[in-house]
């Protein structure tokens, strides 16, 4: 019988009993049994529609399976159940399951939703500040799934939501804390020591604490620097003028006495320079920590209230 034929014999038939829809789960790869309450005796006949496609057909003594699901799908003659495995995100939807018994026509809806199985969920922990007097941390637990539940566990209390604030102690704070992500069919767990919330923050603080210095030491290291270059600078080119003086056998002690000054006034000049960027350069510096400074005052403000 065509499936056509078949729909349209329940649609001319007057007195129709319709069941409640039904939402029912199935994990991607797994199998599900979508099953009628029957009382009854084995139906006459058994209409399974996928989308208000035909998925399989019983008149009572054959069997048709259609495309759709062929070679994935068991029905069940006697209950109408209808037995779907490797399921699959296309086989989420809205199934529908008309029954003719004892000369009376009902209709069965059901709703699948097939869903991943979740994933273990990570857990992150951000602080208010770098210090460690009234140090708070912001976990946050996350999984790749979406639609799922989240829950927090610690010392025999819960709270839902993927974030949970806590307060810390010092760098060997051992308290655990648990979030839980959960969908209908599975759920995964994954843990979390308060202490690593201060290896997250190690990297910052060293920084705070070592950018300073850098921005101090770092002109005197550039006129060190500055003042060897010249140096060499300086004792290469009188070396070469002695040795020029020499083969010319001109000693003139005014002479040397002028190179002497001219040398002394270009190490004076590029050393005034240098000194002058060193100068600018640490200005630039410092108002740049100043500003960082103050960004991370307002940043910290702000997570505070």
């Amino acid at each position: 019988m065509a499936p056509r034929v078949f729909k349209g014999f329940f649609l001319n038939v007057i007195f129709c009993l319709v069941a409640a829809q039904s939402i029912k789960y199935g994990l991607k790869g797994q199998e599900v049994k979508l099953k009628p309450q029957i009382q009854e005796q084995q139906p006459d006949l058994i209409l399974w529609m996928h989308n208000g496609m035909a998925v399989v057909e019983f008149n009572g003594k054959e069997e048709d399976v259609y495309d759709l699901l062929k070679h994935r799908t068991t029905l069940d003659w006697h209950s109408a159940e209808l037995h779907l495995t490797d399921l699959r995100s296309e086989d989420s939807g809205l199934y529908e399951l008309q029954l003719y018994m004892q000369k009376k026509p009902y209709s069965y809806y059901y709703t699948l939703q097939v869903i991943d199985k979740v994933a273990k969920p990570t857990i992150t922990c951000e602080t208010n500040s770098s210090k460690t007097s009234n140090l708070s941390g912001l976990l946050t637990c996350s999984a790749p799934q979406p639609d799922i539940e989240y829950e927090w566990f610690f010392y025999g209390n819960t709270q839902p939501g993927p974030q949970l604030r806590i307060f810390l102690d010092n760098k060997h704070d051992e308290r655990v804390y648990s979030c839980r992500v959960s969908n209908p069919l599975s759920n995964e767990t994954a843990e979390f020591t308060a202490k690593d919330c201060y290896s997250d923050e190690s990297s910052p603080v060293v920084l705070a604490a070592v950018l300073p210095a850098v921005v101090l030491l770092l002109p005197l290291l550039l006129v060190l620097v500055a003042g060897v270059v010249i140096y060499r600078r300086c004792y290469k080119g009188w070396d070469n003028e002695t040795a020029e003086d020499g083969e010319s056998q001109l000693p003139l002690k005014s002479h040397i006495k002028g190179k002497a000054a001219e040398y002394r006034s270009d190490i004076l000049k590029d050393f005034i320079s240098m000194v002058y960027f060193c100068l600018m350069m640490h200005k630039t510096l410092n108002s740049k920590l100043r500003t960082q400074s103050s960004l991370q005052e307002q940043l910290l403000t702000l997570i505070i209230v």
